[in-house]
């Protein structure tokens, strides 16, 4: 499963991605534990990531993600 964190402006007329990172599989147990997820089988689809989950994500991976944006992770395969 490949991954990608992105983020945008919660309100205003731009709504273009803002920030953006990509994961490969060597990710997935981190990022099933941080998301709660049980399985990464059906998780190909795009979730919003609460701030807590963005500031896991910002220590596994020592990013720092932009302050006021919302963030979701897509999951592709």
């Amino acid at each position: 499963m490949n991954y990608s964190i992105s983020g945008f402006f919660a309100e205003g007329p731009d709504d273009s991605i803002q920030f953006e990172i990509d994961l490969g599989d060597e990710y997935d147990k981190e990022i099933k534990k941080i998301m709660q997820w049980e399985t990464l089988e059906d998780k190909v689809d795009e979730y919003e990531i609460s701030d807590s989950k963005i500031s896991e994500f910002s220590k596994l991976l020592d990013v720092a993600f932009p302050a006021g944006l919302t963030y979701f992770i897509g999951a592709y395969s």
